[in-house]
């Protein structure tokens, strides 16, 4: 188990005249993390999560507050007996191929954990290696390579391979995942996974260690139906009772029940994501600014949201909501005008127009 008592940590930095400054990254968090347990962290950028996955890692020392680890405080251990801690939890990173060492083959990234934390031989790391190596489906060549010789999912094999090599309590011996970190509470939100799974339902009771007020609805279940078409179906005959997310029915789909009466709805609010137009500016004709104005100006957003977004989706001048934290930003929208566009640059007009 792993606590965090009252914890914060400030970086300095340089303020908006030069000036030395002290800012804080992490600011007195008080947390409970059991190794039975799986918990998600979710956060805007900047707010700190990073920050914290290095504190929890004993990567970083905090500035004020106390970390324990099975009621032991971190940094008041012996560099010994951290080291020996470490073997008992380790860190898988998102981004796979970053977190390998590129001048390293794949034998040297799974070796290192086991050489750093263990007292085997190079006889038994070799063991251990090639075992560990054949649970995750890599081949012995495959050792001998370097990280971007390997595609993206045998690096995340590899990163798997890693964690395995001292700390395999959360795996089976095939690299799947143990059931228990599959039924117990995912986080500490209202509701909890009850367990168990009937084909392609999941069912979802109500968090006792809920902290908040209790949830109305006692449980609920949350059915996979991978076919836009057939989960209309199930909704107009009864089967489901709520369809969510944008990419759960068809625009044609949502309207068709909007008219029939249904309670179909587009939130409203911050938007999530936007679709935009990439181009190649280091290549003709886009490396000429003009062009790219012009393109701006041909391009008629409104035309789009209706006539391929069926008047759902909504017209975007910028690539983030400015509603979105750090977002409002002033920019010039660039508002459909076809003799601007012909001004500009009249040969792709009729390319790009709708």
């Amino acid at each position: 188990m792993i606590e965090m008592r009252d914890v914060s940590k400030q970086y300095r930095g340089k303020g908006s005249r030069g000036r030395s400054v002290t800012f804080d990254a992490v600011k007195q968090v008080s947390l409970t993390l059991r190794s039975d347990v799986r918990y998600a962290l979710v956060g805007e950028s900047g707010s700190g999560k990073s920050t914290l996955a290095r504190l929890l890692m004993a990567i970083d020392p905090p500035t004020s507050g106390e970390i324990l680890f099975d009621g032991a405080s971190v940094w008041e251990m012996h560099p010994r007996e951290l080291r020996k801690k470490r073997a008992e939890y380790q860190m898988v990173l998102q981004n796979a191929s970053g977190s390998l060492d590129p001048r390293s083959s794949v034998y040297d990234s799974i070796a290192e954990p086991i050489r750093c934390l263990t007292n085997l031989d190079r006889s038994e790391e070799r063991e251990k290696v090639l075992a560990l190596a054949e649970r995750m489906k890599l081949s012995a060549a495959q050792l001998e390579r370097l990280p971007h010789e390997l595609s993206g999912g045998q690096l995340k094999r590899v990163c798997m391979a890693r964690v395995m090599s001292v700390s395999p309590n959360a795996f089976h011996e095939d690299g799947s995942v143990k059931d228990t970190l599959k039924t117990v509470t995912l986080g500490t939100g209202p509701y909890m996974y009850r367990g168990d799974r009937d084909g392609n339902i999941y069912t979802f009771v109500r968090n006792p260690h809920y902290w908040g007020e209790p949830p109305e609805v006692e449980r609920f279940h949350v059915k996979v139906i991978p076919d836009n078409h057939a989960r209309l179906l199930a909704f107009r005959n009864g089967e489901v009772d709520l369809l969510v997310g944008t990419r759960q029915i068809s625009f044609d789909g949502f309207n068709e029940m909007k008219a029939a009466g249904y309670g179909a709805l587009v939130s409203e609010g911050e938007a999530n994501y936007t679709r935009f137009l990439a181009f190649d500016v280091s290549k003709a004709p886009f490396d000429d600014l003009n062009v790219r104005l012009a393109v701006s100006y041909a391009i008629d957003k409104m035309s789009i949201v209706q006539n391929i977004f069926a008047g759902i989706e909504t017209k975007a001048d910028s690539i983030l909501d400015p509603a979105l934290p750090y977002c409002d930003v002033q920019l010039v929208p660039r508002i459909y005008d076809r003799q601007q566009a012909i001004a500009l640059y009249p040969w792709p007009i009729a390319a790009i127009d709708f």
